[in-house]
């Protein structure tokens, strides 16, 4: 039996809540130091994974080893980004 996993959001309310779940972990990072750019795309891509199909979990931590906490309020769960394509 293959399970989808739907969208929780519309498109247009997806933007509002991505700016809700990661601005306050982009203030501060220069997008011009590569380290910071390279975090500000793993903010991004795990905000809109969140946003769009985990809505109850939010950052909790950016770091390093593992790049993020992620939690619901009851469960904690580590997260560590992997980029698998590269263009």
């Amino acid at each position: 039996m293959k399970r989808i996993i739907v969208p929780k959001l519309n498109q247009r309310t997806i933007k509002f809540e991505m700016e809700k779940t990661i601005r306050k972990h982009l203030n501060g990072l220069d997008s011009y130091n590569q380290s910071d750019y390279q975090k500000q795309l793993e903010i991004c891509q795990l905000g809109k994974l969140l946003v769009t199909y985990l809505p109850d979990f939010s950052i909790e931590e950016v770091r390093e080893k593992p790049d993020f906490i992620i939690s619901d309020g009851k469960k904690r769960v580590a997260i560590e980004h992997q980029c698998i394509l590269s263009q």
